[in-house]
């Protein structure tokens, strides 16, 4: 009886490990989970998904203004660097201010001349003039200006040949306007007014009188511009305040002469440059003179006046003149 339970041991510890070798603990599958009967199935979780960062904002260009030209005293601007709505882009008018000029040129003039109590001479004068300008834009205005003319006037019995000469400097102020298109100046200085005339009569010797006569002048410039052309309005006043007369074979002593106040010079200026931005300028500049010597003061000791007559001049004309500014 004690046999038994030894050999059901050995078969018991048999079976167990044939077990283990065909069906190893480890290879085993989990059991199926099984819903029971009636129960909710949970629904399956999306994956997390991961937001990226919003994208920084483009840093904004910063508008750089571009000149119209290289001149370092152009203050317009036309375009900007970035993007930019059209409106943005519209086309602005160059502007190219000029501080300094120069001029040289050629005039032609009619010429009326009325000596008081005598017939009236007319003919014509040619001549040529300069002139130099400081001309800023709101600043002080400073200018030089000199004048040559000559010519033959006549009436139906004698003839006067005319020598004119000029020289007159001036001191000013010029004003601007907000959209840079007009340039107003006003001036005073010192002027002196050279006038020569050689009277031929038949029959009669020849006289020579040269008229010497300082005058300060009192003058308004104005200038309209659009881009390549411009058109002005000059008026100026110049009363005489040392007129004087020498006369030829009379001596040479100098004659004093009445001062005449109601002398003017009126000018239209029309300049035109290749470019906006140019150095060089063109000029056709009409112009209407008035001018008169007063008669002499001098007597003799019996108190009989010297008699030289007053003479008016009313000349028409026109200069062209060529310009370097800068």
């Amino acid at each position: 009886m004690k046999a038994f339970p030894d050999r059901f041991t050995l078969f018991l510890a048999a079976a167990l490990g044939l077990a283990a070798i065909h069906f190893p603990l480890d290879a085993r599958p989990a059991p199926a989970l099984q819903a029971r009967p009636g129960a909710r199935t949970p629904a399956p979780q999306a994956a997390p998904q991961t937001t990226p960062p919003a994208a920084e904002p483009a840093p904004v260009q910063s508008v750089q203004a571009i000149p119209v030209s290289s001149d370092e005293n152009n203050l317009e601007l036309v375009a900007a660097r970035g993007k930019a709505a059209p409106a943005e882009l519209e086309d602005v008018p160059p502007f190219c201010p000029k501080s300094v000029y120069w001029s040289i040129g050629g005039s032609y003039s009619y010429m009326w001349l009325v000596p008081t109590g005598e017939p009236r001479f007319t003919g014509n004068l040619y001549g040529a003039q300069g002139m130099y300008e400081y001309r800023p834009r709101g600043s002080i205005y400073l200018g030089l200006k000199g004048a040559w003319k000559q010519g033959n006037t006549k009436n139906a019995v004698d003839e006067r040949k005319l020598l004119y000469g000029l020289a007159e400097e001036r001191i000013g102020y010029s004003f601007e306007s907000n959209c840079k298109q007009w340039l107003a100046t006003v001036f005073t200085g010192f002027g002196y007014r050279y006038m020569e005339h050689k009277l031929l009569q038949p029959g009669l010797a020849t006289l020579r009188f040269y008229y010497n006569e300082f005058y300060v002048p009192a003058g308004f410039l104005f200038l309209k511009t659009w881009e390549e052309w411009s058109m002005g309005l000059n008026l100026v006043w110049m009363p005489q305040v040392f007129p004087t007369v020498d006369i030829v074979p009379l001596g040479d002593a100098y004659w004093s002469l009445k001062r005449m106040l109601k002398n003017g010079l009126v000018e239209l200026p029309i300049r035109f440059s290749p470019s906006a931005c140019s150095h060089f300028m063109v000029e056709l500049k009409p112009f209407f003179e008035f001018w008169q010597d007063g008669a002499t003061t001098a007597v003799n000791v019996s108190g009989v006046d010297l008699g030289i007559p007053k003479n008016t001049y009313r000349s028409a004309g026109a200069e062209l003149n060529l310009f370097w500014k800068y």
